[in-house]
């Protein structure tokens, strides 16, 4: 996995946070098969569904190196404020 790489890279340089982009796509319709929904109301049944139920293995990786992931995109704030 590329972001596994990248976290082993930034323990090497010595970080020990990392900003990451996990909810992003969900919350902000990144995926493509989103763009193809004209139904706003579709939409953000779809958009709300995924953010129910979404889980994301980037923490778990991140440890492994030692690395504090942080994802803005998942804070309660964020998702409040995307969801409106």
């Amino acid at each position: 996995l590329v972001i596994d790489a990248v976290f082993k890279k930034a323990a090497e340089l010595g970080f020990k946070d990392a900003i990451v982009g996990d909810g992003a796509d969900e919350l902000f319709g990144g995926y493509s098969f989103m763009w193809r929904v004209t139904d706003p109301v579709l939409w953000r049944e779809k958009r709300d569904g995924m953010c129910a139920e979404w889980t994301f293995s980037t923490g778990e990786l991140a440890a492994q190196h030692g690395i504090v992931p942080h994802s803005p995109y998942t804070e309660p704030l964020t998702v409040e404020w995307a969801i409106r």
